[in-house]
């Protein structure tokens, strides 16, 4: 007894989730400004007719609904994921270059292009190597002077000792070791011990454009655009403006340069059913610290997702505590330790 006793909740909160049939460890959550435990029981009473007035003389738990809610507050790919019942992947666009995309367009509206991360002007040069590299570059890697500190960028193999490459930083110099890494190959090392290097000189600008087999070449800025406040290099979107000479409706071929890029991808309501042990674990200013464990979970949205909002955006997420007889047959459903 005593104002040791008194409580101050703080804590975090830990998610494993199960896919399939294994777990594959704990996944510190975020930040929760709210964690509840609820007990939900029903009972089922009993009343005597011997006589008189009718009298209850025995009530029973017939059934226990354990149960959590928490409000998360970072707007994760993992936690939407949750709250959208979802599977999330992560997209990788490899570096292309785009000449035969065709997509209806309409003066002032916008499109969607194939591809994200629009590049509205490069230049294209070459590299050339003598002797056959002991390790090939593909599309997207990048290529690095182990003593000029020169990098580009390739997109495509030419042929066995040429590259054409992109967004070069830096002078390569001639006799230095090249080296490939990263990109769209798992390629890497040397490409020779003492190979030769010389710049191409038959670099070639790609610009996007924008032409349709009736209406001809659009101009940017007068037919078309791209409006940088809205995302559109990002997202890969173009908008026809309204003064368009265009004819409405027709199908346009787009030219263009789609940049190396990953992104996180929520495929919403692919999982009818999201399982996994949860954990609580508080770090109270004031009072004693437990550790909530809960075998098993099943996971829901509980609320909105304010997408729009004068407030902090929350994900409010509700967990139906089961029964996990078979692996903790003494304590079914949840255990709460004592930690100081």
């Amino acid at each position: 007894m005593g104002t040791d006793n008194y409580s101050l909740g703080k804590g975090k909160l830990f998610f494993d989730k199960l896919i399939g049939s294994e777990y594959f460890g704990f996944r510190d959550i975020g930040n929760a400004s709210e964690v509840n435990l609820t007990l939900d029981i029903t009972k089922l009473d009993h009343y005597s007719s011997r006589g008189g007035l009718r009298v209850k003389d025995l009530s029973i738990v017939s059934e226990v609904s354990p149960a959590m809610t928490t409000v998360l507050d970072e707007i994760s790919t993992e936690n939407l994921g949750l709250m959208s019942m979802a599977t999330t992947s992560t997209v990788t666009q490899p570096f292309a270059l785009i000449t035969t995309e065709t997509h209806k367009a309409y003066s002032n509206r916008k499109i969607n292009l194939d591809n994200r991360n629009i590049l509205r002007s490069i230049i294209l040069d070459e590299l050339e190597v003598t002797g056959a590299p002991t390790a090939a570059g593909t599309t997207g890697d990048t290529i690095t002077g182990d003593s000029s500190g020169a990098t580009a960028i390739i997109t495509a193999p030419i042929a066995t000792t040429t590259y054409s490459i992109y967004l070069v930083s830096g002078t390569f110099t001639t006799g230095e070791t090249l080296t490939v890494t990263g990109g769209t190959a798992t390629q890497g090392g040397t490409l020779e011990a003492a190979p030769f290097y010389t710049a191409g000189t038959t670099a070639t600008t790609q610009t996007l454009t924008v032409t349709g087999g009736t209406t001809g070449l659009l101009v940017e800025n007068t037919d078309w655009r791209i409006v940088t406040a809205d995302k559109d290099l990002e997202l890969g979107r173009i908008e026809f403006m309204s003064a368009a000479t265009m004819v409405e409706g027709e199908e346009f071929t787009f030219v263009y340069t789609a940049g190396k890029v990953e992104y996180e991808k929520i495929n919403a309501l692919k999982e009818t059913y999201i399982e996994g042990a949860i954990e609580f674990v508080s770090d109270n200013p004031v009072g004693n610290n437990y550790m909530l464990q809960i075998w098993r979970g099943s996971i829901s949205p509980n609320g909105d997702l304010g997408l729009i909002s004068d407030d902090w955006a929350t994900l409010p997420i509700s967990i139906e505590i089961l029964k996990d007889e078979t692996n903790h047959p003494d304590d079914p459903y949840y255990v709460i330790t004592k930690l100081d």
